[in-house]
């Protein structure tokens, strides 16, 4: 009797859990039919669980790509035995969510699948978060795009390799930037040049603030160029040098 109630209140305990879990789950027959839903379906779409139960995926009105995505998921981990995973955008009740699911097989006694375990979670937040931080991304990369001088920024703590080279900044430093992104100077331009650089670098970060180098030549193919250089080490939070920004202003006419 005493083991009874142990395992009665451990069930108690383990509902408790599943019915106020922040993920909807769901248990799935080879149907696809609803055998249990917990409470977080009716917060995420509007309807109860007990429209669910007894129903299949099909009968339950969601868009039918997304039925024939769930359908082919369910099979798959009925068929391999093995866990599935991935996203999707769901429309449902005029309300669009975007989603991340796994599906769990469930075995029973002789080894085979008797059910699958669903475990959704709400990803509409962090979608939209990611989409504005990209939006945001993009307009500050036409921002930097649009600045007429060239404008090209190095990381400091990762052999001074280039983060970010702006359109002006191909014809000064020689090279394009889709080949320059994530690489150093000495693998782009020859050593003399760049121990000269890196020496001008270091010296800018030593210097911890706005160096200015009044004039410099630069020999872009056959021209030189002369031009004044501005070097800005940017920091974190703490205080530590991460980043080397550089703008350079052409002055040769002057």
């Amino acid at each position: 009797k005493r083991l009874e109630e142990e395992l009665r209140q451990r069930e108690q305990e383990f509902r408790a859990l599943i019915e106020n879990a922040p993920d909807t789950i769901i248990r799935l027959d080879r149907h696809s039919r609803y055998l249990y839903i917990n409470p977080r379906v009716e917060r995420e779409l509007g309807t109860p669980p007990a429209a669910f139960i007894g129903k299949t995926i099909q009968e339950m009105g969601f868009p039918a790509d997304l039925i024939l995505l769930w359908q082919r998921t369910i099979d798959r981990v009925f068929q391999t035995q093995k866990e599935q995973s991935f996203e999707f955008e769901m429309t449902y009740l005029g309300r669009t969510t975007y989603q991340s699911a796994r599906i769990v097989p469930e075995f029973d006694g002789t080894g085979a699948v008797a059910s699958v375990l669903v475990i959704s979670r709400d990803m509409t937040d962090r979608k939209r978060l990611e989409e504005d931080l990209q939006q945001s991304r993009q307009f500050l990369n036409s921002i930097i795009d649009s600045i007429p001088m060239p404008l090209f920024a190095k990381d400091i703590n990762d052999d001074f390799r280039y983060v970010l080279i702006n359109k002006n900044s191909e014809f000064v430093l020689g090279f394009s930037r889709e080949g320059a992104i994530g690489r150093s100077d000495y693998e782009l331009v020859d050593r003399k040049q760049a121990d000269f650089y890196r020496q001008q670098d270091q010296m800018a970060v030593e210097h911890g603030a706005l160096l200015e180098i009044p004039e410099q030549a630069i020999q872009v193919g056959d021209t030189t160029i002369l031009t004044r250089i501005l070097k800005l080490p940017l920091f974190d939070p703490q205080g530590n040098p991460t980043h080397l920004l550089c703008i350079c202003e052409d002055i040769t006419e002057r």
